[in-house]
């Protein structure tokens, strides 16, 4: 482009010199008498067509210029010169992988060139054929090429092929698309994924001026922090990224792995007990359904009541957050409260320390519940601090034999008194203790799923997707501000919220004198009074009520099958009815999808049940 607009201005420069020499050499001539003043007309006219030539040569010359200019630098890397590196992880018992196949495709599709680490997929039962195949079309073709003619030797082609691209040596980010590479390699990429934080060891391995994106816990882990910033790198922790924005709900590793959490806490607590979740009326005897208490309604407690209450257990729950009730109660659970007027609603939707008055409240609830409830699960963390302690020794003793107790903060040194991290125990009386800290890796599958899709949103949303282009930039955007942790060789969290909209645009207010008002002139004010418009309104939704159900008498009287108008009111009804539930659940936990997402939740575990309960007997 700039050749071409150098060569556009060395030709357009001769025709403007000559305008401008004609321009300069033109002399007006004499005023002509009065009988031939109608010939003075074309001169005129000749003087302004050299000055409409020379402006146009001028505009020319200009333009030229201007596209002859460089282009300013795109801000950011582009992604064709990136690598992405995925290094197994070395925590006992994580099975999770940062990155499946399905990811890495979606990375290799915007230009980023994957390093996978060899054997990263193991425990989530991905093979490294799978993210080979995945991240290069030419990869899957020679993978596809199996035995032939019945034999049990692989094709040549496949092995040539497979050599040439990914087992040759080259630098990183030289060949597009997923390549399998030793731990070094993964580690000294450009930008490095993993699950758990980063160790001493790993931290050491890193390049300079990289970027990492994995859980960090900035918090609890001061030291790592300090090594990531002496090690030059910039650090983005996932789990500090604020879970309060709704664009955010596509990077929360938090939210998308305490779903699972809640799940297999059930899943553990339905194998550990000695009967049945759900109730049945059997020809052998009766069997009472299970009473499950789930202390904490945040995404892992509410996961839990929804998996509870699908295998029928009755479930109740409890919250120090006025908010979650709602959310509780559109998943078909109970609602416990003691007789106290406080809320724990903390920031970003977590909860806060409650009083001694309270806590003691609460306490004299989960004694009288231990002895009732045959599970009770356990999700209670406050950010930076220990796990609070909510079921004592005591109330497990008082629990019947054969009762299990899963406390899901037992990493955080738990809510139970007789919770062991990492292992169950059983205690004297016959109760079931699980306190595994690798719930989420016992769906490694799935796990690593949503994490991966969580990274892989968030790196995608670093910079500008749509010209490809890499950038860190907290001063643009939110979430990336919330999650930084290290940057320039400092530590940096936690960064101050950016000033909203309105604070930016708001002026500066200056002091106004003090001036006494004057007296308020009445003023007349056109339309209707607040009683008449009300009024309006209420006679709107009236006529729109009564105009549908004329629409649903029109249609009975003319459908030709009762059963068709039965269906069709059925659904309008619930509709209706549905769309008032969903619209009118607070968002005050997370966010409003998040809100909203569990209504939705709410109402389809509603529906099974009442289908269960409505559909005949076999």
């Amino acid at each position: 482009m700039a050749l071409c607009g150098q060569a556009h201005v060395l030709l357009r420069a001769p025709a403007v010199a000559r305008l401008s020499r004609r321009a300069s050499s033109y002399a007006p001539p004499t005023p002509p008498s009065a009988a031939l003043r109608p010939r003075a007309l074309p001169a005129a006219l000749s003087q302004r067509r050299v000055a409409v030539r020379l402006s146009r040569g001028r505009t020319l010359l200009r333009a030229s210029a201007v596209a002859a200019s460089p282009a300013p630098a795109p801000a950011g890397t582009p992604y064709s010169s990136l690598s992405v590196g995925v290094p197994r992880e070395t925590h006992p018992g994580e099975k999770r992988a940062a990155a499946t196949p399905d990811s890495v495709a979606r990375l290799v599709k915007a230009g980023f060139s994957v390093l996978v680490e060899q054997g990263l997929g193991e425990g989530a039962e991905h093979s490294d054929d799978a993210y080979l195949a995945a991240g290069t079309p030419l990869a899957a073709a020679a993978l596809a090429c199996g035995p032939a003619n019945g034999t049990r030797a692989p094709c040549v082609a496949r092995i040539a092929l497979l050599y040439v691209l990914f087992l040759t040596p080259r630098p990183a980010g030289a060949l597009p698309g997923a390549r399998l590479v030793s731990r070094a390699e993964a580690l000294g990429a450009d930008v490095v994924t993993k699950v758990r934080p980063f160790t001493a060891e790993e931290v050491g391995s890193l390049k300079r001026g990289a970027v990492t994106v994995s859980l960090v816990a900035p918090a609890q882990n001061k030291a790592l922090v300090a090594q990531l910033a002496g090690a030059g790198v910039t650090a983005l922790g996932l789990d500090c990224i604020p879970r309060t924005l709704s664009r955010a709900q596509a990077f929360d590793v938090l939210s998308s792995q305490a779903n699972i959490a809640g799940f297999r806490a059930v899943m553990e607590a339905a194998h550990a007990l000695p009967r049945f979740l759900a109730g049945q009326f059997t020809m052998a005897g009766n069997v009472q359904p299970a009473k499950v208490l789930i202390i904490g309604a945040g995404v892992a407690g509410l996961a839990a009541i929804q998996t509870a209450k699908a295998m029928g257990a009755v479930v109740r729950a409890f919250d120090v957050r006025a908010a979650a009730r709602e959310q509780v109660e559109a998943a078909g659970a109970e609602f416990l409260t003691v007789n106290m007027k406080e809320d724990g609603s903390g920031a970003g939707g977590y909860a806060k320390e409650m009083s001694p008055e309270f806590i003691a409240a609460e306490m004299a609830l989960f004694a009288a519940q231990a002895r009732d409830c045959d599970v009770i699960i356990t999700t209670a963390l406050i950010p930076g601090k220990p796990a609070p302690r909510l079921i004592s020794a005591e109330m497990v003793a008082s629990m019947r034999p054969g009762s299990v107790t899963v406390d899901l903060a037992a990493e955080a040194g738990g809510n139970i008194e007789t919770t062991v991290p990492g292992s169950a125990v059983r205690t004297a009386n016959g109760v079931t203790c699980v306190g595994y800290t690798d719930l989420t890796s016992r769906c490694a599958g799935q796990a690593s799923a949503m994490f991966a899709n969580n990274v892989t949103n968030f790196v995608l949303s670093l910079g500008d997707s749509k010209a490809s282009l890499f950038r860190v930039d907290p001063e643009a955007d939110e979430a990336v501000r919330g999650a930084l942790i290290t940057s320039a060789g400092a530590a940096v969290w936690p960064l101050p919220p950016l000033p909203k909209a309105e604070e930016k645009a708001a002026p500066a207010k200056k002091a106004a004198p003090l001036v006494e008002a004057p007296a308020p002139t009445p003023t007349l004010v056109a339309g209707p009074d607040a009683a008449a418009a009300a009024f309006q309104a209420t006679l709107k939704d009236a006529v729109l009520i009564a105009l549908a159900l004329a629409t649903l008498l029109a249609l009975g009287l003319t459908s030709p099958s009762a059963v068709q108008m039965a269906l069709a009111t059925t659904f309008l009804l619930a509709c209706l009815v549905g769309f008032q539930v969903v619209a009118g659940v607070a968002p005050a936990l997370h966010s409003p999808l998040m809100s909203v997402t569990n209504a939705v939740s709410g109402i389809r575990l509603s529906q099974r049940a009442s289908a269960s309960h409505t559909s005949p007997r076999r």
